[in-house]
């Protein structure tokens, strides 16, 4: 997943009698010696005292998690944009910074739910243009630890906001994969209440966006300042879809009620983390298609679902073409991934045990996994507009391995072989329910 660059290089060969190889013409100039091979740049060393580093100088470099999470939705969104610096003295803890986020970068991969959040209603991001955080005070806590306290700008509205933030310097081995200077790498998590910055959610959303939104960060800066500045997003244009219609499944063989998620988009959620060395890569999808069934009375249920590899989004288009290419998923030969359960059992009033088999690239792989059940009544999924039927919330996580799916990885500080994934499904009573 990796961009080439075109090397141009000039290389003189002289021959010598001594050689074996023809004499030079008379008169001719003496021959020059092959020409050396430039040195390698020597890894930047880790600076001493006050030193500013610089965010957003490569956008793979930047992940900003947004995550509003009810019992029906779950949105889950990002954004590569990132500008600012943080000036930092490692020997005596002292340190300052600024981070600036274009509001219009946020994109939730769907585009009509985008179209709202960027709307007056929501975020209003023609008016408020930027998401801004300048610190006040930073001290170490623990090692790598620093508690940063100062004001969180969003919606134009301005907050106080103390957090919890993981920096470290990266070392100059590594930080020559990642560029010219010396680099630290920063993570924090922290929430946000959109009340406190002027957001009303109506009664009509009140079951789809929760007032508490949860966001992740993680930037590497380097000392060496870019020489442009990333263009600020001036419009909230999608970026064209490639549509791709999932394989509508059958509910045959499944034990007991059957619920039936994908029909919404808004109802799945999916996302695959691969965190490496120089690289976090979330990638999402809204896309899907399947059944859940349940027999409670027995203890079994049964879970399939398809996920169509062309709607995998990362939040760099080209990264996304790269995934999808024959290298990675292989999409042309191996449109779809797929999950099928042989065995469903219940642990507890709201915990199942799920053996099955996790197809991707055409190869399958037994996985055991434990999921969260849990009922949701035709009153609250009337109330969030997705329906008159009731339907159930099925939640879980667990970790593939792409080298066990024919995947070669050509450098693992930038992709972990190992992703971890969530998923969040919400099915509604199918048709031909019993």
């Amino acid at each position: 997943m990796r961009r080439m660059m075109p090397l141009a290089a000039c290389l003189l060969f002289n021959f010598a009698c001594s050689d074996g190889k023809p004499p030079a013409p008379a008169g001719a100039a003496p021959a020059a010696a092959p020409a050396a091979a430039p040195a390698a740049a020597a890894p930047a060393s880790a600076p001493k005292g006050e030193t500013t580093y610089h965010f957003g100088a490569n956008p793979a470099r930047v992940k900003v998690i947004f995550e509003s999470k009810t019992n029906v939705t779950n949105i889950l969104g990002q954004t590569n944009q990132c500008t600012g610096s943080a000036t930092i003295d490692f020997e005596k803890n002292t340190g300052s910074c600024h981070l600036v986020i274009p509001t219009l970068s946020l994109n939730s991969g769907m585009d009509d739910r985008d179209r709202a959040m960027h709307g007056k209603v929501w975020l209003d991001s023609k008016v408020n243009k930027t998401i801004e955080f300048k610190s006040k005070k930073a001290a170490v806590t623990a090692p790598n630890t620093w508690k940063i306290d100062g004001d969180f700008l969003f919606r134009g509205v301005t907050q106080p906001l103390s957090i919890e933030a993981e920096v470290k310097q990266v070392p100059p081995t590594i930080g020559q994969k990642l560029g010219e200077g010396a680099w630290i790498r920063v993570k924090t998590s922290f929430k946000v209440d959109i009340g406190q910055h002027g957001i009303k959610i109506d009664k009509s959303a009140q079951f789809t966006v929760e007032p508490i939104w949860n966001v992740a960060i993680e930037l590497f800066a380097t000392t060496v300042k870019p020489a442009d500045a990333p263009a600020p997003v001036e419009a909230a244009e999608p970026d064209e879809v490639k549509v791709v219609r999932v394989s509508k499944l059958k509910s045959d063989g499944l034990p007991g009620t059957h619920y039936e998620f994908g029909k919404k988009p808004q109802l799945t959620t999916l996302r695959a983390t691969s965190e490496a060395q120089i690289e976090t890569i979330v990638a999402t999808i809204n896309a899907s298609h399947g059944f859940v069934g349940i027999d409670k009375e027995k203890g079994v249920a049964g879970l399939r679902f398809h996920i169509p590899v062309a709607q995998i989004k990362t939040g760099i288009p080209m990264r996304d073409e790269h995934l999808r290419g024959e290298t990675w998923l292989d999409e042309k030969k191996f449109p779809m991934i797929a999950f099928e359960s042989t065995k469903a059992t219940k642990k507890d009033d709201k915990t199942w045990a799920v053996e099955g088999t996790f197809m991707m690239r055409g190869v399958g792989k037994p996985l055991k996994l434990d999921v969260a059940v849990a009922d949701i009544p035709a009153e609250e999924v009337k109330k969030a507009n997705w329906g008159e039927k009731p339907g159930v919330r099925v939640t879980g996580d667990f970790k593939i391995k792409l080298s066990d799916h024919g995947v070669k990885n050509p450098d693992p500080t930038k992709i972990n072989d190992e992703l971890s994934v969530s998923i969040f499904l919400v099915g509604l009573l199918a048709d031909e329910a019993k």
